[in-house]
């Protein structure tokens, strides 16, 4: 699907917005106004997977006091962006098909989380310890075309997903 946004001279009111899905529109995240979306103060949901974004700027954040769901499947990401960090509401979090290796320990930082979707991320080899601390994640999904690569990888976190307080750890293998 793509879609094509028109400017106009008359003012558009974004401020009662509350889903915005942008999957697949050839984004590209050096030339995506990330400034407008400053005006969705009521997103609670925002699919910007299937992009090529690679990265996000420190001031994406800024604006999203509501959200709750992020996706980012799929957005050639090559690093976690941090940025996501500073979105204290965020429940759910879509980061598979990507290429980050690391999370870092600040993601901690989102007690909110319940979802944290990691699957097919053949890069990403440690979870940090500080999964633990996340009190509401109920369940995290990884996933992976290679069976070895799985088992590996939680053999290998075992210590850290083990003391999760979660209801549903999904493992396709």
């Amino acid at each position: 699907m793509s879609n094509t946004v028109a400017t106009s001279k008359r003012p558009v009111i974004y401020s009662t917005l509350t889903t915005l899905d942008l999957y697949g529109n050839n984004l590209q995240g050096e030339r995506v106004a990330w400034d407008s979306l400053s005006h969705m103060a009521s997103l609670r949901t925002l699919i910007l997977g299937g992009n090529a974004l690679w990265a996000l700027p420190r001031a994406f954040a800024g604006p999203f006091a509501s959200l709750k769901e992020l996706d980012l499947a799929d957005a050639s990401l090559l690093t976690f962006p941090v940025a996501v960090l500073r979105i204290g509401t965020l429940v759910e979090l879509a980061l598979s098909r990507n290429y980050i290796r690391r999370i870092p320990a600040e993601i901690s930082q989102l007690t909110e989380l319940r979802v944290l979707d990691i699957s097919d991320m053949p890069t990403l080899t440690v979870l940090p310890d500080t999964l633990r601390d996340l009190g509401r994640l109920q369940r995290v999904v990884i996933t992976r075309y290679d069976t070895d690569q799985d088992a590996q990888f939680v053999a290998s976190n075992y210590s850290v997903l083990r003391f999760l307080r979660m209801t549903q750890l999904l493992v396709e293998l």
